[in-house]
């Protein structure tokens, strides 16, 4: 092996430990700020209730991971807010369903600030749900979303209770 081959692998190297020596710690910090920005929802947010317009898995993560991404929105004050909520547990993609409405928990002082309630679905929403994807139609922003979405007799079928 050559003299300069080595020369720059070894610089190769030493950057990318330089570069984990400092990313590391701030990734930690990130995910600490995180947790404590999720803690302070979970303990001082105010329920409301979003409706759900996408529901997709990416495998576009650092870590190499899949998730299960769902975005929703809500309204405070006059305002609408959309958010995204990232989970591991791919049953949500068969439970959760487009243009649901769930409980959502937020900031008051930061409505932006927020967490999508998957477990908490509004359950007089079932009958709904038919009647918010035309609302979504008609806006146009999901054109796409809507036609990959779980269709009305599938959801019927799997909880007919709300149904009747």
């Amino acid at each position: 092996m050559s003299k300069s081959k080595l020369s720059g692998e070894l610089q190769f190297f030493i950057c990318l430990l330089i570069m984990m020596i400092i990313l590391f710690p701030i990734g930690n910090l990130l995910s600490k700020s995180i947790r404590q920005e999720e803690h302070n929802i979970e303990t001082n947010g105010i329920i409301g209730v979003c409706t759900v317009t996408r529901v997709s898995a990416s495998n576009r993560f650092s870590d190499g991971g899949k998730r299960l991404i769902i975005r929703y929105e809500y309204e405070v004050d006059g305002k609408l807010y959309t958010s995204n909520s990232f989970y591991n547990n791919f049953d949500y993609l068969y439970n959760v369903f487009i243009g649901m409405k769930y409980e959502v928990k937020y900031l008051k002082e930061n409505p932006q600030k927020s967490i999508l309630l998957v477990d908490k679905p509004i359950t007089s929403e079932y009958k709904n749900i038919e009647k918010e994807r035309e609302r979504m139609q008609l806006s146009g922003k999901y054109k796409k979303t809507l036609q990959d979405t779980i269709s009305i007799e599938v959801i019927k079928m799997r909880y007919p209770e709300y149904f009747k």
